[in-house]
This record gives structure tokens, C-alpha cells and sequence, in this order.
């Protein structure tokens, strides 16, 4: 026990002790501190003790001093304790730092699982989007370009040509007599048959060459880097193939098909004579009316012949 005017000089305050007792003097109700000594953490802490009247009782000297003392203190000291806490100290620390870890990790693998949803997330949408894309630009029965694509990569394998100097081709094919295959045997079988020549077409052509379905029977194929003559061997191989095609149908009857086919084609030297990269499918469909005229089941080549024989 200390106070700012003891009895006894032995319990004189120190510098803390002064400073509580002051506080206390001011309204505090208590003072603690931690303070470092000797390499070691103490807990101080201290309480007022008021005057009480009861205790005057057993302390006539100090009643006679409250009765000069102008002041009239009524808090005549504190308590003062002071205890070792360093492995409080320390436990208290290592448990800190082992809170902090904790967090730290379930931070980091919190933040993992998001990455990984976000990660997983981003390949789905990119998967959507790209089925999607190619959704927009296939033909559903065949699985074919659709006629929108082809013309879009028209124009730019035509422009392409036109800046490398290289030559390019078209043919144009249709299926003979197809109607009928509709009505003899219904639409089901008809899409068979569309099935089939759309995968016959693209097992013979190269992958740079570009395959669309143009438009009920009819498929039109771009042959970038060809020239008709070239363009000529590939419709002429992809006709031969489907007369060799037997279609199924009921009681193990099989429905045999050919097909007619234009080939149209343009000369490195002759593409800057033409504006419009339309024009090659128009002269693949003008061979192919001849083709037709012809007989069917055979390809021809688009000369100024063939279009004055379709005027």
C-alpha cells in the first residue's frame, strides 16, 4: 500500500505509483500497466482506497491530519501489485502467431477454392461461348458451314487470293432427283441421304478447303489456293465416291444416289479483273445447270460456253 503523503517513508510511491494515485485523485477508478525489467514482463496494477471513517477510529494521528489538511483528500492511497507475466507473455504470443497462421492459411485456401470455382467457371463460359459460335454458323442436319459462314469466308479467301496472287475455285453440287427420294421415301430418309453425302464431301476434301450447306440439297464447297482444273478432280472424286453409296431402308432395300456438280474457278492473273467474289459461285452455278442439262451424275467446268447455254 502507497499514498501521495504516507505515514510510514517506507511506502513511498514510485514514479507509476504516483501517477495512478494522481488519476485516482482525478475520478480513475484504476491504473494498470505492463513494464519490462530485467528481461522480464510484469503486470502492474493498482486500486484507490478511500477514507472511511470507521478507519479513523484506529488512526488518530492521521484523523488530526485530515483536520488541518485543506484539501480534505478522501482517497488516502492505493493498492499496488505487481506480478511476473512472462510465459503468460509468451503463450499469449505464440498463440498470436499461431491465430495469424491459421488465418493466413484458411485466407489462402479460402482464396484457393475461389480461384479454382472462377478458373472452372471461365473454361464453362468459354466452352458456351464457343458452342455457341459454332452453333451460329453450323448447319444442324449436316453439321456443315451454314450459307451465312460461307459467304463471310468467301470474301475472305477471295481478298486473300487477290493479295497473295493465288488462284481459287468453287463447286457447287447438288443431289439428282432428290424430291423424289422425299416422296418415295420420306423425309427421314432424305436427311440420311443429306447425312451422308455432307460426310462423304468432307472425308474427301482438305481441312483449309471450306464445306457449307447452301441450301435444301445442294452443298457448295470453297477450294482456296486451286484451280479449276484441280477443283475438277476433287468434284469429280467426291462423285464417283457417292455413286458408291447405298442408303438403307426398310426390308434391306438400299437407296442408291448421284449427285451433279459446277466447278467454277479464278486465276491469280484474272482476279483483279473481278470485283465481286459472288461471281465464283454464280459461274459454279451456272456449271451446274449444265451439268444438269447434261444428263447429271457428272461435273462440268464453267467456260463462256456454259453461260450462254444457260441463257
Amino acid at each position: 500500500m502507497t499514498s501521495l503523503n504516507p505515514v510510514n517513508p517506507s511506502n513511498n510511491p514510485d514514479e507509476f505509483e504516483k501517477r495512478a494515485l494522481n488519476l485516482f485523485e482525478q475520478g480513475d477508478k484504476e491504473v494498470w500497466i505492463k513494464e519490462k525489467n530485467d528481461g522480464k514482463i510484469y503486470f502492474r496494477y493498482m486500486a484507490p482506497v478511500f477514507r472511511e471513517e470507521s478507519c479513523l477510529v484506529c488512526h488518530e494521528e492521521q484523523q488530526q491530519r485530515d483536520k488541518t489538511d485543506k484539501e480534505k483528500r478522501f482517497i488516502r492511497g492505493g493498492i499496488s501489485v505487481k506480478f511476473d507475466i512472462s510465459r503468460i507473455e509468451k503463450s499469449l504470443k505464440i498463440h498470436a502467431q499461431l491465430i495469424l497462421f491459421l488465418g493466413i492459411l484458411s485466407t489462402s485456401l479460402f482464396l484457393g477454392i475461389i480461384y479454382l470455382f472462377t478458373v472452372k467457371l471461365m473454361k464453362e463460359l468459354s466452352k458456351s461461348h464457343q458452342k455457341i459460335q459454332q452453333m451460329a454458323i453450323t448447319d444442324e442436319l449436316t453439321k456443315l458451314y451454314n450459307r451465312r459462314y460461307f459467304y463471310s469466308k468467301l470474301t475472305e479467301e477471295f481478298e486473300k487470293a487477290k493479295r497473295y496472287k493465288r488462284d481459287i475455285s468453287c463447286i457447287m453440287i447438288d443431289i439428282d432427283f432428290f424430291k423424289k427420294v422425299n416422296d418415295n421415301y420420306g423425309h427421314h430418309v432424305g436427311d440420311d441421304v443429306l447425312r451422308n453425302i455432307a460426310d462423304t464431301i468432307k472425308s474427301t476434301c482438305r481441312s483449309v478447303d471450306t464445306i457449307a450447306r447452301y441450301g435444301g440439297e445442294e452443298i457448295v464447297v470453297l477450294l482456296p489456293e486451286t484451280n479449276k482444273e484441280k477443283a475438277f478432280l476433287v468434284a469429280e472424286k467426291i462423285r464417283k465416291v457417292v455413286e458408291k453409296i447405298e442408303i438403307p431402308y426398310d426390308k434391306g432395300d438400299n437407296i442408291q444416289i448421284t449427285i451433279s456438280s459446277g466447278v467454277s474457278g479464278l486465276l491469280s492473273d484474272d482476279l483483279e479483273k473481278v470485283t465481286d467474289s459472288n461471281q465464283l459461285v454464280k459461274d459454279a452455278d451456272i456449271a451446274l445447270y449444265q451439268a444438269k442439262t447434261n444428263g447429271r451424275n457428272r461435273v462440268e467446268i464453267y467456260t463462256e460456253q456454259s453461260l450462254s447455254l444457260s441463257v
